[in-house]
Parts: structure tokens; C-alpha cells; sequence
């Protein structure tokens, strides 16, 4: 199959699933257990955030690896330099791609976060087919997509690597305050404080710092930014890139919505010149 096969099915998954997330919440985190139709079929929160992360890098690692022979098949624009640029320009796309899912596979549930809410089968199961479909075709288009065709601008490149760059260590930081923050609720385990809210065996406060002054969601916020960097730098023909960045989108966007109103309805004193996830927008 060709990278563009399974970036169709990409599409149908997603276009499918998003109107669903207008209407449910995802049963996971502080959204878990709150439908009837979502209160039994639970698995353990750190294990499959893990294997559902995993999926993403090694199907991506695995469509790189095993069709190797793709590339002598890709167009040459002539001069030897001018190949090693794109070579390498493919190189740093899969690099972002590998790191962002080094933390995010490994990194954060097992290192970093504290404690991780369960999560329902169903949430599993629709990330690792998201997963799957995105890494595929990611790492299928690296290697059989003629992108010397489309040579991206150095100006637009850079743009890109910076904006994935500061996306990808904003997303980290905020997280991390999350985290921090839930250290220090789990250890005041007082239900009777206005400042603190427990759902699911886990207590909850409001966050501060960063981008937390503007909105509910800044994690998801860099991470948009992330994604939007890196279809910056594949350029203007990765489509593969640009449904990465629209899923997002997509998918999370419902998700932040409703996680800004679980704050507003739990916390008295939450901040009312807050927005969901874009800074004194939404």
C-alpha cells in the first residue's frame, strides 16, 4: 500500500469520529466515569497510555524501514548537494515526529507523570487506530513521496523547525505544571477545600503559570503550534503533514471545550478572562 492509502483512511477515521466528540466526552481523565454508557470496560491509565503512544513511532519506523526501495525510485533534481538537503530535510521531519512521541510514549507516563486516570477500552482502541493510520502514512510519504518535486524554501523550513521547536517544549512545560500540581494535590487530600476537586480517585486544582493566565488547554494549544511547525517544514504538498495538523484540531478542540467547562462548574474562583485553549479567542 501507498502512503496515500492510508491517509484515506485517515480521513474517513477522523471525519467520522469528530462529530462524536461534540456530543461525548471521551471517557479518560477528569472526564472519565461521567456517562452511563461509559461506566463499566476500564483499563489502567499509565499501561495504556504507553502502548497506545507506541503504536504512533514503531508503525512509523517500520513503513521507513521496510520500504527502503522507494527511495531510488525518488527524482533527482541533479546536483548531488541538492539531493542531501532533501535527504536530510526527510531526516529532521522524522526526527520531530520520533522525539515528540519519545515523550510522549515514555517519557511522560512513565517518568514524569504521578498519577494517570483510567481509561475506557474504547479511547484505547481509537488511538491506536489513529496512530497506526497517522504513522503509516507519515513514514510512507517520507519515503515514497517525490518530494524533490516541491523543495521547501529555507526561510519556511526554519520557520517551521522554530515553531515545532517552541510547540513541542511548551507543550512539556505545561504538562509538567499539571503534574507538579498534581503532586501536590494528591499529597493535601482535602475534598472540603473550594481549591481542590476530586474525580476518580484523583485531585484536581486550578493550574497557574505560562500560558495557564490565558487559557484552560495551553498544553494542546503548543501542541497545535508543534504539528503546524512541522507541516511548515515538510511544506505545502506534505498532506500527510497538514492531516496530522487538522486532527489535531479536530480532535482536541471538543475535548479542550468541555475540559474548560469542567473547570468553570468545579471551581468557584476559576478565572473568568480564561478561554478554552486559543489565548483571548476560544
Amino acid at each position: 500500500m501507498f502512503y496515500s492509502d492510508y491517509l484515506k483512511l485517515l480521513k474517513i477515521f477522523v471525519v467520522g469520529v469528530f462529530p462524536c466528540t461534540l456530543f461525548v466526552n471521551a471517557p479518560h481523565g477528569k472526564l472519565a466515569k461521567q456517562s452511563k454508557l461509559f461506566s463499566k470496560g476500564y483499563i489502567s491509565g499509565r499501561v495504556g497510555w504507553v502502548l497506545m503512544e507506541l503504536v504512533a513511532p514503531l508503525t512509523f519506523l517500520y513503513a521507513i524501514r521496510n520500504n527502503r526501495h522507494f527511495e531510488s525510485t525518488l527524482p533527482s533534481l541533479g546536483d548531488g548537494s541538492n539531493r542531501d538537503y532533501l535527504d536530510s530535510c526527510r531526516k529532521v521531519l522524522a526526527g520531530m515526529f520520533l522525539v515528540h512521541y519519545a515523550n510522549r510514549a515514555l517519557v511522560s507516563p512513565l517518568l514524569m507523570a504521578p498519577q494517570v486516570s483510567p481509561m475506557h477500552w474504547t479511547v484505547f482502541v481509537s488511538a491506536v487506530l489513529f496512530n497506526f493510520l497517522n504513522g503509516m502514512s507519515i513514514g510512507l510519504y517520507l519515503v515514497q513521496a517525490s518530494v524533490q518535486h516541491h523543495p521547501v524554501s529555507i526561510i519556511r523550513r526554519y520557520i517551521g523547525m522554530f515553531l515545532w521547536l517552541m510547540g513541542w517544549l511548551g507543550n512539556m512545560y505545561h504538562d509538567n505544571i499539571l503534574y507538579d500540581l498534581r503532586r501536590s494535590s494528591n499529597k493535601k487530600k482535602d475534598p472540603d477545600n473550594l481549591d481542590t476537586v476530586q474525580s476518580e480517585n484523583s485531585y484536581y486544582r486550578i493550574p497557574y503559570g505560562g500560558l495557564f493566565q490565558y487559557v484552560s488547554c495551553p498544553n494542546y494549544f503548543c501542541e497545535w503550534i508543534e504539528w503546524f511547525g512541522c507541516y511548515l517544514a515538510a511544506g505545502p504538498s506534505a498532506e500527510p503533514f497538514w492531516w496530522f495538523f487538522l486532527s489535531e484540531i479536530l480532535l482536541m478542540l471538543p475535548r479542550a471545550l468541555k475540559a474548560h467547562q469542567w473547570y468553570c462548574k468545579k471551581f468557584p474562583k476559576y478565572p473568568a478572562n480564561r478561554r478554552a485553549i486559543i489565548p483571548f479567542l476560544m
